[in-house]
């Protein structure tokens, strides 16, 4: 990679893909292909790329991207080539540069390039959400302070919506571990502020566990810790960047939680959620009051760590699938009358082959708050769409798509968990069924009572109600 650098919101790419002594004469024509990926490998976008040729050898290429048209994630780029003639010499790279461009925002979202330890270029992209008491400016480049006002009306003791993460502070989860034994969980990673000081006995670290559905908090205090000392002696003094957490699973309220960590200095104070991408981080116990406390990263919310405590009797652990990504879920309809749940889904495991032959099946579970479950058969069948080229996979998903019509009638009065179990000869997930997008539908039946079927603010999950 030759160049890479922002004109406007354009990112342009330069560089050169070539086999050395390997000449492109003769009708071995090269061609360059230039990619953007997601932090899953799924390409993204492709940009348009201009070839020329070098000293019979070299391939020399420039490439652009719009920027405003990335989805908030994280992205890697690529570029792959080949030759008319000898295309088994042909290869495909993730870029590389230790130089990227300045951070920068544009409509409400912050871009920020990364060279990350081995030198691969990242580009994060995250929209800008601005807490209580701010609100976002584009000329300022980020949130700025809304202009004082005389109220009287009073402060909640819960605060109403969910904390904003603290955009200059920079956070990680290095290790996790769990101990058998006692049910404590241990975490430990960094938590410092950039251009602030975090000397030595002047900072103060904890573990926050925020409630999806109250907004309430339980603060944990955190010991702080030199890291290893491995960032100390800059300036600004980072000495004290590290962070220890520990959590006894078994002594967890009820509810479902998501893991933040909060620092305090002199100078400043804020916090942020915690993410961790590593494998086999996750643990399930029983608490003495019979209920499932599950520990986790969550993929819908880019592997945030989180906690569920609830009573559970279906094993949503016990899975086997291809990738870590949580199962899509959609559909194409759903209606919901007189007691009668009708549904014309869409449910996909990623990486996963799913045709007819792959003898695919769905069921769709019901689980009350005392982990009663109720299931109802599906139909799967042939889908409409091409799935397959509309996530960009190479696996076939032609038979992708099920009918329900569950008579929900026979439920007693209570709250449900919605779950969709998926089946083919080689794997098998169990998820509970999603929309980032709110939805709700609600009907009066024939016996009296209403039935409704709404996403809430836990994993953006739906909730089945019968009153």
């Amino acid at each position: 990679l030759d160049e890479i650098a922002m004109d406007g919101t354009l990112l342009r790419l330069g560089g050169r893909s070539y086999v050395e002594g390997l000449k492109v004469t003769d009708g071995n024509d090269p061609s360059v292909t230039v990619r953007a990926a997601d932090r899953n490998h799924e390409v993204c976008a492709e940009a348009e790329t201009e070839i020329t040729v070098g000293n019979d050898t070299e391939i020399i290429w420039n490439a652009s991207f719009d920027l405003t048209q990335f989805a908030e994630g994280i992205y890697f780029f690529e570029t792959e080539f080949t030759y008319a003639k000898t295309p088994e010499y042909g290869s495909a790279w993730y870029l590389k540069s230790d130089e990227v461009p300045e951070e920068f925002t544009y409509q409400g979202r912050r871009y920020t390039f990364v060279s990350d330890d081995q030198g691969f270029v990242r580009l994060d992209i995250q929209n800008i959400v601005c807490g209580e008491g701010t609100h976002y400016e584009e000329e300022a480049g980020g949130c700025v302070v809304d202009p004082v006002k005389e109220t009287e009306e009073p402060i909640p003791e819960v605060p109403s919506e969910l904390p904003v993460d603290d955009l200059s502070m920079l956070r990680s989860v290095d290790t996790v571990s769990f101990d058998e034994e006692t049910g404590m969980l241990s975490l430990s990673g960094l938590a410092f502020f950039t251009g602030f000081s975090a000397p030595e006995g002047g900072v103060v670290h904890s573990l926050v566990l925020v409630n999806a559905e109250t907004k309430s908090e339980i603060v944990l205090e955190a010991s702080t810790n030199a890291y290893g000392y491995m960032l100390s002696g800059s300036e600004p003094d980072y000495t004290d960047v590290g962070y220890d957490a520990y959590l006894n699973l078994n002594e967890v309220p009820a509810g479902n939680y998501f893991l933040r960590i909060r620092t305090e200095t002199d100078e400043r104070s804020g916090e942020g959620a915690l993410f961790c991408n590593q494998e086999n981080i996750g643990r399930t116990i029983l608490n003495e009051a019979g209920e499932s406390v599950r520990f986790f990263a969550n993929p819908l919310s880019n592997y945030r760590l989180e906690l569920s405590v609830e009573k559970q009797s279906l094993d949503i652990d016990s899975i086997v699938k291809p990738s870590r990504m949580t199962s899509m879920f959609g559909y194409q309809s759903l209606t919901l009358t007189e007691g009668n749940l009708k549904m014309d889904g869409i449910g996909i495991m990623y990486n996963a082959s799913m045709t007819e032959n792959d003898e695919v099946d769905y069921t769709v579970w019901l689980e009350d708050e005392d982990g009663v479950t109720y299931s109802f058969e599906t139909e799967a069948r042939a889908s409409g769409l091409d799935f397959a080229s509309i996530i960009r996979t190479v696996r076939p998903l032609t038979f992708v798509s099920f009918d329900l019509d569950a008579d929900l009638s026979q439920l007693p009065a209570g709250d449900y968990r919605v779950y969709l179990e998926i089946r083919t000869a080689e794997a098998h997930d169990l998820f509970e069924i999603y929309s980032i997008a709110p939805d709700a539908k609600s009907a009066d039946g024939s016996d009296g009572r209403t039935y409704s079927l709404k996403t809430t603010d836990v994993r953006s999950r739906y909730i089945l109600s019968v009153r």
